[in-house]
């Protein structure tokens, strides 16, 4: 499924990744202005505390 996000803030991002992992083609639409701010790619890193949980 090809989803499109608006904006690429915190929760756009991580419900990006999340639908990306599941098999859908994400595609973020960003103002012009801050397309040229944010740049091509996003280094995002996600901690699950569920791991640390079980010990």
């Amino acid at each position: 499924m090809k989803i499109l996000m608006f904006g690429r803030g915190t929760i756009a991002m991580l419900y990006g990744w999340a639908l990306e992992k599941a098999g859908n083609q994400v595609d973020f639409y960003v103002r012009p202005g801050r397309a040229a701010q944010y740049g091509p790619e996003v280094d995002l890193r996600i901690q699950d505390g569920r791991a640390a949980a079980r010990g």
